[in-house]
C-alpha cells in the first residue's frame, strides 16, 4: 500500500497508517490545503462527503485512529483499500483548495 501524500509503500495497512498519522498528521495542519484545524480529521471528513474524491476519503480513513463504529468508515473501506492497493495518489496539479 502507498501513502497517498508522499509516495512510500508499506506491506500492511497499519503501518501505513502509523506512518500517515506520525508523519503528516503532527501540527494540525492539513498536508493538502495549508489551513490549521483543531481537527483535521473532521476536514478530511467533510472534503470527502464534499466532493466524494476517493484521495479524501483515503486521507479520513488513515486519520483515524481507531476503528470507529461510523457507518462511512465501514462504507469507505473496501474503496480506500482498492485505492491504496492500486498506488492511489494525490497529485499536485489538482485543485483542493490549496493556498
Amino acid at each position: 500500500m502507498m501513502c497517498p501524500l508522499c509516495g512510500k509503500e508499506y506491506d500492511s495497512l497499519s503501518g501505513l497508517k502509523v506512518h500517515f498519522r506520525t508523519v503528516h498528521l503532527t501540527n494540525g495542519t492539513c498536508p493538502v490545503c495549508g489551513k490549521h484545524f483543531r481537527n483535521v480529521t473532521k476536514h478530511f471528513y467533510r472534503k470527502a462527503l464534499e466532493t466524494n474524491s476517493a484521495f479524501f476519503k483515503a486521507l479520513y480513513f488513515l486519520a483515524k485512529e481507531r476503528r470507529p463504529r461510523c457507518a462511512y468508515y465501514r462504507e469507505i473501506r473496501g474503496e480506500v483499500i482498492a485505492f491504496l492497493s492500486n498506488g492511489g495518489r494525490w497529485f499536485e496539479d489538482q485543485d483542493f483548495g490549496r493556498v
